[in-house]
């Protein structure tokens, strides 16, 4: 038996910094049958429980809510449509977040749907200097210690 549906996240795989944000974190909607199906969407959850990320829906549901009845005719096929924008605030801390999307539909005369898509974000720590640019430094605050201190006699 196989799937009559198979729902994604795209990208599934997303890298941000502090004060970072990406905007348009799209799903995609497979029809495995070889029939149209109507379907009419109920719920969408992007799965994401973070410190100091905000997850905003509101591109999904401004789309639903221009279709008919939040009703879609869905081909054989891939659909594509907007799912979410993401924001990390510029505190965060560095952390990898493995959350799992569910959209939920009813089939119109038939079964209700639950679908899930696994997904990732991995907000990253602040950029470390490396051990060189500090050497460099504390080489120039010396020799300019230095210099101040032969200056002063």
């Amino acid at each position: 038996s196989y799937a009559q549906y198979n729902f994604g996240v795209n990208p599934d795989s997303l890298v941000l910094s502090p004060g970072e944000s990406y905007l348009g974190v799209y799903g995609w909607l497979v029809n495995n049958g070889t029939e149209p199906v109507d379907i009419q969407f109920t719920a969408f959850n992007d799965g994401l429980v973070a410190v100091g990320v905000t997850v905003d829906t509101t591109p999904f549901y401004d789309w639903v809510f221009t279709l008919d009845n939040l009703t879609l005719r869905l081909e054989p096929g891939v659909e594509w449509f907007p799912l979410f924008n993401i924001y990390v605030d510029p505190d965060a801390p560095a952390a990898l977040y493995e959350p799992t999307a569910v959209l939920e539909f009813d089939e119109i005369g038939g079964a209700s749907e639950e679908l899930g898509a696994n997904w990732q974000l991995e907000v990253q720590g602040a950029p470390v200097p490396e051990p060189g640019t500090l050497f460099t430094f504390g080489s120039g605050v010396a020799a300019l210690l230095a210099h101040r201190r032969r200056r002063q006699t």
